[in-house]
């Protein structure tokens, strides 16, 4: 039975607070939660140093929530997470998150980090820029938590707040398309299906601003890979689908296969071949960086035929 309206509206700084206490006082519900950010075992042994909400750097924005952890005697770790409840993703977003964490290394304030998104998973489904976090979690997962504790009255309401923003969300959350991003992704798609259609890139339709992956469709690239350019962040991935925690044997198998400009990384529960290309920003005029363009193009190209060489092999 679903729960009655309990706020008038849910904000983004409701669920702001929500997370983070329920991260700085249950061991439980941090254990859970750094399971799916990091992904590896001992995070019931986690214990938060700090949790903060809304920290800012002078020249690299804000973050959501800040929860800096430490498990036994290792060095600090720390989550940067992004909350979106409706809001559009911000050019660079998840880059920026990314700076931040770095920063937070260089300073001492953390020895390592991940970056987290938190959001509906309509939202997740529809906006690019989710992609490049660390890690994705939605709203629909801790609401389950909370219901999952059964008789608990606090946990029954707190999911019933989380259930409100997903409902307040699938009323009023519709990607919003950007006219010069929908023209540059056509006309990109008309290059590449002119210049190399061997990489099988679909005709797009209206997108969004947050719309910074595009994704090639080759059918001879094969179940649980994926190519895709990712615009504003400069490169173009082969993703290799629930290969994370493979990536140092993907290296070793691959090493005579890769080029000077490539490497072997972890996205996400992925791993990814990854080659460096020049960025690129959708909202200006495809004519005006097509050279860059092209190079993306090449680059997932290069990358189809190092998959077909992997498949043979």
């Amino acid at each position: 039975m679903r729960q009655p309206t309990i706020l008038e509206a849910v904000t983004e700084r409701d669920v702001d607070l929500l997370i983070l206490e329920e991260l700085a006082v249950s061991r439980d519900f941090l254990a859970w939660w750094l399971d799916r950010v990091e992904g590896e075992p001992g995070t019931e042994e986690a214990v938060v140093v700090r949790a903060r909400h809304s920290v800012t750097h002078p020249r690299l924005g804000e973050s959501d929530l800040v929860v800096v952890y430490a498990r036994g005697r290792s060095d600090a770790r720390a989550v940067l997470i992004e909350n979106k409840l409706s809001a559009p993703p911000q050019p660079d977003q998840a880059l920026r998150y990314r700076l931040r964490g770095e920063a937070g290394v260089a300073t001492g304030a953390w020895a390592s980090f991940r970056t987290c998104i938190i959001a509906p998973q309509r939202y997740l489904d529809a906006t690019d820029d989710a992609n490049l976090f660390d890690a994705r979690i939605a709203y629909e997962a801790v609401r389950d938590w909370f219901r999952d504790r059964g008789a608990d009255a606090r946990a029954g309401f707190r999911a019933s707040i989380v259930d409100q923003a997903i409902e307040q969300a699938r009323r009023g959350y519709t990607p919003e398309a950007d006219e010069r991003v929908t023209r540059f992704w056509h006309r990109y798609w008309a290059c590449a299906a002119e210049e190399f259609p061997e990489l099988d890139i679909p005709e797009p339709g209206p997108k969004p601003g947050g719309a910074t992956w595009i994704e090639a469709r080759p059918e001879a690239l094969g179940p649980g890979r994926r190519i895709y350019h990712k615009l504003a962040a400069g490169f173009v991935d082969l993703q290799l689908d629930g290969a994370a925690g493979d990536v140092e044997a993907i290296k070793d198998v691959l090493a005579p296969l890769l080029w000077t400009d490539t490497e072997v990384v972890a996205t996400g529960k992925s791993a990814s071949v990854r080659v460096r290309v020049p960025p690129l920003d959708p909202f200006a005029a495809l004519g005006e960086q097509v050279a860059e363009a092209r190079a993306g193009m090449r680059a997932a190209y290069r990358l189809l035929v190092l998959a077909r060489a992997i498949t043979a092999a």
